[in-house]
């Protein structure tokens, strides 16, 4: 009787072993990840990083920048968008189709935070949002994020590979 439960057993355990391989096979390794998309009505053209805990989603294409946040009727906690530009600039970001409030921060080249907007509404546009100064990147993430992290300007940000690999500490 325990030999019946016992092959019976190993039998269920070597199935899910093996339903496991096959999908770390098909899924994991081909670089998929085991939570859902944390964006809504957002193409999946949009790349996605995890670095101390913050998932970034990269926005480097002209439809990506223009589109940004917009549309989204939540921000999850620890999300950024961080916006990629191919030179220095004074790229203006405005609040366009925007559901919820937003803190926009500009950032130097080597992450270090230049100027914040705090809890920018969606009512202010058309006003159009510049950085005190050129920048390639801008991060726009939840209302208070960057206080709640205690983030001010002159902080330094470590950005997500390969925009944060020349970055020094």
């Amino acid at each position: 009787m325990h030999k019946k439960y016992f092959i019976v057993i190993t039998i269920l355990v070597l199935a899910v072993v093996i339903t496991g391989v096959i999908f770390y096979r098909t899924h994991i390794s081909k670089g998929h990840t085991l939570m859902p998309p944390i964006h809504t009505n957002v193409s999946d053209t949009y790349a996605r990083f995890v670095n101390q805990g913050i998932h970034f989603e990269i926005a480097t294409t002209t439809t990506e920048l223009e589109r940004g946040l917009s549309g989204r009727k939540v921000i999850p906690n620890n999300y950024a968008m961080l916006f990629v530009f191919q030179q220095a600039g004074r790229y203006g970001f405005w609040m366009k189709n925007m559901l919820t409030p937003i803190d926009i921060l500009w950032l130097s080249d080597n992450g270090t935070i230049i100027g914040i907007d705090n809890s920018v509404q969606p009512n202010t546009y058309p006003h159009i949002f510049y950085p005190p100064v050129s920048v390639r990147y801008v991060l726009e993430t939840r209302p208070g994020f960057s206080a709640g992290r205690s983030w001010r300007v002159g902080s330094v940000i470590a950005l997500p590979l390969p925009y944060g690999k020349n970055f020094s500490k």
